[in-house]
This record gives structure tokens, C-alpha cells and sequence, in this order.
């Protein structure tokens, strides 16, 4: 076989196959991607929440009821 020889039917549908499911996978994924999760906790559950970064408020905390 040739190197330099036309490429045939066979291989050409193939390769467009391929090259099509591809950019169909990456909008699928991409779009996926940007999906935030979602919790569901059942009423009265207790659970502890982890805070990862600073939390700056408005003013100064005030406990209610002093």
C-alpha cells in the first residue's frame, strides 16, 4: 500500500465519525461541567458545615435577646 495513495470511503466516514462524536462529547461534558451540586437534607437533620474561606459581614455581630 501506498502512503501517498487517495484515501477510500471507509477510512474518511470513519475519521468524520469520530471527529463528530467528539465535538458532541465535549459540548455534552462541557455543559455538564458547569452544573453546581445539590444537596437534600431532610428536615431537622444535623449536619456540620465546613467553612473553606474568610466570611466578612456588613457589621458587628449582635446577639439578640441581651
Amino acid at each position: 500500500m501506498n502512503s501517498f495513495s487517495n484515501p477510500t470511503m471507509g477510512p474518511v466516514a470513519a475519521g468524520s465519525v469520530g471527529q463528530n462524536m467528539s465535538q458532541t462529547m465535549e459540548q455534552y461534558l462541557g455543559n455538564t461541567m458547569n452544573i453546581q451540586p445539590t444537596l437534600k437534607i431532610r428536615p431537622g437533620y444535623r449536619f456540620d458545615i465546613t467553612v473553606t474561606k474568610d466570611m466578612v459581614f456588613p457589621g458587628p455581630y449582635l446577639v439578640k435577646g441581651n
